[in-house]
């Protein structure tokens, strides 16, 4: 009767380590950097859009249609062009709320003070460019909470005598 010799002990530690790579390849491939979408005039996002960063980048004003949320969903934005005419304005659907809370200052002092959003009537952000935001350094965090409210973050860079860039 013929022995069979097991495979020496270096091909199954190549077999190993190889399996291993395999591994951690597959487990991180979707590790990327986010995409970021240039907003121009007009943009709707869809929920395939997750993790993305979003530039308001157009001196004319912006307009962001949110997916509807669901929880996880999240999106940053960023004010890359100062809206000098029209707004910058971030919006979802009748229905769909804002909630959270944020900061906004004033360009050129140390002025600031925080923007309650209650969850419950908030249904769009606005900015003019002035007294409620839209200059460059503004950005925005938005997470999905529920199938109704976005939770939102972030930093309000506004000028003149401030105003809440939340509407109803």
């Amino acid at each position: 009767m013929a022995t069979i010799d097991p495979p020496p002990q270096r091909d199954i530690f190549d077999w190993i380590w190889k399996k291993w790579l395999n591994n951690v390849y597959e487990f991180t491939k979707n590790w990327r950097k986010r995409d970021v979408i240039a907003c121009g005039t007009a943009t709707t996002l869809t929920k395939e859009q997750t993790g993305s960063l979003i530039l308001l980048d157009t001196a004319d004003g912006s307009t962001v249609t949110l997916p509807t949320p669901e929880q996880g969903l999240r999106f940053s934005f960023a004010v890359s062009v100062s809206v000098t005419s029209n707004s910058h304005i971030i919006k979802g659907a009748a229905g769909e709320f804002l909630a959270g809370g944020l900061q906004q200052m004033i360009d050129t002092t140390a002025v600031s003070e925080g923007q309650f959003l209650n969850g419950t009537t908030h249904l769009t952000l606005t900015h003019n460019g002035t007294t409620t935001g839209g200059l460059i350094g503004t950005w925005y965090e938005f997470v999905g909470i529920s199938s109704t409210v976005w939770m939102v973050t972030g930093l309000c860079a506004s000028s003149g005598t401030l105003a809440t860039p939340a509407t109803i």
